[in-house]
């Protein structure tokens, strides 16, 4: 979407949408289009790091040359703010170590990484 490489971490990005889907029974990010798909991760997920902005050949799609989101309502005039909701308060289990493997899966930085286990160390999520 943003014009990044990939590797064999979005295999793990994938899976751990799957898995909310499973658990909650409606996907994750249902954007209507490209740019309110962005808009959906950026409210859970925050606004994807510099670091990841500054490879993205599309970035002028989502961003605007500051690295601030565009921010437009979708076609129903629903207007999404970045961070305005967690994960914990979308999913319906009390199992934290489930959130919490949801939300490193699905995690902007991950693609920075080659090795998914070494992204995973990163963000604190023990073994």
């Amino acid at each position: 979407m943003l014009g990044i490489p990939y590797n064999g971490a979005i295999d793990m990005w994938s899976f751990g949408c799957i898995l909310y889907e499973l658990c909650i029974g409606y996907p994750l990010f249902p954007g209507e289009d490209e740019k309110d798909h962005m808009a959906l991760m950026m409210e859970v997920k925050g606004v994807p790091p510099r670091s990841v902005l500054g490879r993205a050949s599309r970035r002028k799609v989502f961003f605007d040359d500051d690295y601030q989101p565009i921010i437009k309502p979708n076609s129903k005039g629903k207007t999404r703010v970045p961070n305005s909701k967690s994960l914990t308060q979308l999913m319906s289990t009390q199992d934290p170590d489930f959130v919490d493997f949801i939300d490193v899966s699905s995690n902007f930085r991950i693609a920075e990484s080659d090795d998914f286990f070494l992204s995973v160390e990163m963000y604190g999520v023990e073994n």
